[in-house]
């Protein structure tokens, strides 16, 4: 239960942080007029996008299935989502590598090595940014930004320098060892903890293929639950327009390997909003508003799932 109870502290300071961060984003934007913007919102768009989050889950938890399949791993789907949602937990830790926790609960329960399923968790993290990626430039056919420009550049840049790393056995050899010096990992996991040679059943062309698919589609599907918390708030720019914003900011967020991009995503996210003419109160309320509906909604139901599991003879 170390692991356990290492990512119960670190999610505590965590959480303690974020509400520190989102108060002072709360007076700094003007609480009168944030508590305003809040009440005249479209309540009603609050249920279509809790409700687009939770069918982008059941297809992520889905796409862990067949990755697990690739291995030889073949759990019942209900199994596999609650282990799926567990890990939503530790999505708010340094690149989401806190998502490892699945593999424990995989060994916990079904004696299946770490070794074995880490790599999925890995390729999850990468197909999640190359579909991110693959979203934002194609919006830019459609709407040019110079700011999604950079940002998919940068994503699309790092994507093939990961692929790269992973595709070199050697240079996959020397990532490991350095993953494996990050307190985290080193406190949590056994130290023959292994991931080379587990990694090849995740790179043929078939699953890559199938990750890409899958993965733009349940992004899609979080990129149109965006776009309704624009309609929400009464803001209606364009909905390639709201998702160049979004994910820009996510982009952002994600290279910084903050917890869940704390800071970098929603600072990134308010500044393009400011560059779209919206006044900083109200770009800081829908930026609460979609943080909250999405990753942090997430994150709640996992806690939840994360509890069942512990308490689960």
């Amino acid at each position: 239960m170390k692991i356990l109870t290492l990512l119960k502290n670190k999610g505590i300071g965590i959480i303690i942080i974020i509400m520190i961060l989102y108060i002072g984003i709360i007076f700094y934007s003007d609480i009168t007029k944030i508590s305003e913007i809040f009440f005249e919102i479209k309540y009603e768009f609050i249920g279509i996008i809790l409700s687009l989050e939770l069918t982008s889950f059941t297809i992520r938890a889905y796409r862990q299935k067949k990755f697990l399949e690739s291995s030889d791993i073949k759990l019942p789907f209900w199994t596999n989502f609650k282990i799926c949602l567990a890990g939503m937990s530790m999505v708010v830790t340094p690149g989401g590598v806190g998502m490892l926790i699945k593999s424990h609960f995989l060994e916990k329960k079904f004696g299946i090595p770490i070794s074995k399923t880490a790599p999925m968790v890995f390729a999850e993290r990468y197909h999640d940014f190359l579909a991110l990626t693959t979203i934002l430039i194609f919006s830019l056919i459609i709407t040019f930004s110079i700011e999604a420009a950079i940002s998919g550049s940068i994503a699309l840049f790092l994507l093939i320098v990961v692929y790269i790393i992973f595709t070199n056995k050697n240079w996959l050899e020397k990532l490991q060892s350095k993953i494996l010096k990050m307190k985290f990992i080193k406190n949590s996991f056994p130290n023959d903890f292994d991931i080379t040679e587990s990694v090849n059943s995740l790179k043929t062309r078939k699953l890559m293929i199938f990750g890409w698919i899958i993965s733009t589609t349940l992004w899609s599907i979080d990129a149109l639950a965006v776009y309704f918390s624009f309609v929400a708030f009464n803001l209606d720019i364009g909905f390639f327009e709201s998702i160049q914003i979004f994910f820009s900011s996510l982009i952002y967020g994600t290279i910084s390997f903050l917890p869940a991009g704390i800071g970098v995503t929603e600072g990134v996210f308010i500044g393009l909003l400011l560059a779209n003419d919206l006044e900083l109160p109200i770009a800081a309320s829908l930026v609460l508003f979609i943080r909250l509906t999405t990753i942090w909604f997430m994150t709640f139901l996992g806690f939840i799932a994360l509890k069942f599991l512990i308490n689960r003879k």
